[in-house]
């Protein structure tokens, strides 16, 4: 590169700083040569003297720089600097022009390639470009493009680049209000929109509903008052992708992600701030009747009417230990705040101690008449609380597998939790009675 030094103002920065800011799997060579202005045989010579600080072309011809620290070179070095803003606005431009009609003056962003449908938002954030990404966000054309192009989680990520504008922050709650129908059906945008939005006040979003009237891609019903739930309630998204019913759900401590449990047999990985599946967890063989996540979000461990726990890598999906000993249905898991212990409770009328780092069964608890239906974990680690089909509530001591104290309810007693602070105990039976307790020694 030293040899084209004088071409480094006209040829190479405007090269490698596309590629500086790309997105996603990079750019190729036409996008690159459209994008700066310059002939294929230039920007070709350019790229194949870079070589080395590249990976590609791959399939389609993609290209990207390989490693963070050239990139990080790019943006600090005196001589050879680039400029994000610059090259984000180069991006974001080419594609606003490229797609515009200049016939019916308007653009048809049908016409948008897939990098363009995925990252154009992102460009024009990163050039400070604002008022165009709202305008862009709140035009039917181009969120049903996209929809087309990617999946609806991808078009509500990018209503987070402008979190302070109300209007966008509507469409976004009503675009994930209808996630997991838009999933299976992407020509429902339209009617999803009408449903939920019809009668806004604002200017900007009655543009929006107007456009979406005129859909005309794929014959669909148009709902003539708002008929669907409307975004500001309680409700803010519907995860759907179990094939039966789902029996059991936790959340990380975070607050990112939930996992569920269900009669398909699996449990699922959802993130929450998209509504995405990120993965499927197979391996039980029957009812997914319980599940618990470590404190530090790594590992989920679930429990089935199969007589087995099952530990879980939330990463990757794979399962670290199958825990066996219960001879019967296992019903309920609790972890402890250290991540390092598991308790179950099963219809076989006992509960067991596991070690998750061996899958070792460190001990039973004996001393319910029926099958266990809840177990929570104190704080501290020391001490499980247990609910039964005996109308009983039992705390157990960890360490010893001691039974400290039992209160009979009037029914079968079916939930429990633990105050932070250790002591009050909150429990509910079938009755519908709730029973606040205080452990007194």
């Amino acid at each position: 590169m030293a040899a084209n030094l004088d071409h480094w103002e006209e040829r190479y920065r405007p090269v490698l700083g596309l590629l500086a800011v790309a997105r996603g799997d990079g750019l190729t060579g036409d996008q690159i040569a459209h994008i700066s202005h310059q002939k294929r045989s230039q920007t070709d010579t350019i790229l194949r003297r870079c070589g080395q600080y590249l990976a590609g072309p791959d399939d389609k011809g993609r290209l990207r720089i390989y490693h963070q620290s050239f990139r990080d070179f790019l943006a600090q070095d005196a001589d050879f600097q680039v400029y994000p803003d610059e090259a984000n606005a180069s991006i974001a431009d080419w594609y606003w022009m490229s797609c515009f009609d200049q016939v019916t003056g308007r653009h048809n962003w049908g016409t948008c390639d897939e990098y363009g449908l995925r990252h154009l938002p992102a460009h024009l954030a990163g050039s400070d470009q604002g008022q165009t990404l709202s305008a862009l966000l709140l035009n039917f054309s181009w969120l049903q493009a996209k929809l087309e192009a990617a999946d609806i989680a991808a078009v509500i990520v990018d209503y987070n680049l402008l979190p302070d504008d109300r209007d966008l922050r509507l469409v976004r709650d009503t675009l994930r209000l209808s996630a997991h129908l838009l999933a299976r059906n992407k020509t429902q945008l339209a009617g999803q929109l009408l449903g939920r939005l019809s009668g806004q006040a604002d200017p900007r979003v009655g543009t929006l509903l107007a456009e979406a009237e005129g859909y005309r891609m794929a014959p669909w019903l148009r709902p003539l008052t708002t008929s669907l739930e409307a975004p500001g309630g309680p409700l803010e998204r519907t995860l759907a992708g179990h094939t039966e019913a789902v029996r059991t759900v936790a959340v990380t401590l975070d607050g990112r992600r939930a996992i569920s449990g269900s009669h398909d047999h699996s449990l699922k990985v959802w993130d929450l701030q998209t509504g995405a599946a990120e993965r499927t967890l197979i391996g039980h063989t029957s009812v997914v009747n319980a599940v618990a996540v470590a404190p530090d979000g790594r590992r989920a461990i679930s429990a089935s009417w199969d007589r087995t726990l099952r530990v879980w890598d939330m990463q990757t999906g794979v399962e670290e230990h199958t825990l066996t000993g219960h001879t019967d249905w296992v019903s309920a898991v609790a972890v402890t705040l250290d991540g390092r212990r598991a308790i179950s409770g099963s219809h076989d009328h006992s509960l067991k101690v596991w070690d998750l780092q061996t899958g070792a069964a460190e001990r039973t608890l004996t001393g319910h008449t029926d099958q266990i239906n809840a177990v929570a974990v104190t704080p501290d680690g020391r001490r499980a609380i247990s609910t039964s089909r005996d109308n009983t509530l039992k705390v157990w001591d960890l360490q010893s597998g001691q039974l400290i104290a039992s209160f009979t309810g009037e029914n079968d007693m079916w939930v429990c939790v633990v105050a932070p602070d250790g002591v009050i105990i909150v429990a509910g039976e079938q009755s519908g009675r709730t029973h606040f307790l205080r452990l007194e020694e």
